[in-house]
């Protein structure tokens, strides 16, 4: 310890050393603290998030005043609908590590989605203001004024983050849905544009361009990236019923194209945010369309 402290130089005031936290209080079980930290982790998915809640406490009652602790029970609690116990662990999270900037801004998602959008915004402006890690901050501002209809504000806030970060694609999506709110969809072409190039192998920002390029009469270029989607969601049956209804409406010579995509979305693995009903009714749709003009 002496040759350590030399290398300090003599004028290093010993005096100012102080005893640091220990992550491991007790060596004896350090093994166990470890192993159910890893497991309350593992556990953080749907269907065993109370199996991650009972992990969680088991390793508190080990390390009580474990900040990481106490946020994997409030996250495990939130998505268990266990909203008081979410809501005094992410607490208790904050109190023992008020700067973790992971814990701040979880705490104010989970106020944001619990009707204190007021509180969550007393956690989030300050970090906007004193400039830290711009683009995670401006994605949760942004989320929370997007809820509250401030689309102006909203995007003044990601316009900023993406000059900061002008390579995270989240920002440039978001920007566009700021945007279109607040000068329709046209405005939101450029900053979609730039979220494609950034992730070309990603649907969502895609798909999103496409559409917009069709709703402002790109007719064109939206068929262009509807097709691109079929290689980037080869099996996602969502993108060929936009494909299948791109033709139907703007390429009277494609119905038959159409109508085989839109059967074609029958065969795949049903996707959340199609029904079946749905593919079904536009297939019987552009069969009507054919039937009613033979030479399609």
């Amino acid at each position: 310890m002496s040759q350590a402290f030399g290398l300090l130089g003599d004028g290093f005031d010993k005096g100012r050393l102080r005893r640091t936290e220990t992550c491991v209080e007790s060596p004896v079980d350090a093994r166990e603290v470890c192993s159910l930290a890893l497991r309350a982790s593992s556990l953080l998915q749907p269907q065993k998030y109370e199996l991650a809640m009972e992990s969680a406490r088991v390793f508190l009652r080990l390390r009580p005043q474990s900040a990481y602790g106490h946020k994997v029970l409030a996250y495990a609690a939130e998505r268990a609908s266990q909203m008081d116990v979410a809501r005094e662990s992410y607490k208790r999270a904050m109190e023992l590590d008020p700067n973790s900037l992971p814990t701040q801004l979880v705490y104010a998602q989970f106020l944001a989605g619990n009707g204190k959008a007021d509180e969550a915004k007393q956690i989030l402006e300050p970090l906007w203001r004193i400039g830290r890690s711009r683009g995670l901050v401006a994605i949760g501002l942004a989320n929370l004024l997007d809820t509250q209809r401030e689309f102006v504000h909203c995007t003044e806030i990601l316009e900023e983050a993406t000059r900061s970060e002008p390579r995270n694609a989240n920002l440039w999506q978001m920007l566009a849905a700021c945007r279109a709110q607040t000068q329709g969809p046209a405005a939101a072409i450029d900053p979609l544009n730039r979220a494609v190039e950034l992730r070309p192998e990603e649907g969502r920002p895609r798909g999103m361009l496409a559409r917009v390029l069709e709703m402002t009469g790109n007719l064109d270029e939206a068929e262009k990236h509807f097709r691109t989607l079929l290689d980037v969601e080869s099996t996602n049956p969502v993108v060929y019923c936009w494909l299948a209804q791109f033709l139907s409406k703007h390429r009277p010579g494609a119905v038959q194209e159409a109508l085989k995509l839109a059967e074609k979305a029958l065969e795949l693995p049903a996707h959340p945010s199609l029904p079946r009903e749905k593919i079904e009714q536009l297939v019987t749709s552009i069969r009507g369309q054919i039937g009613s003009n033979p030479q399609n």
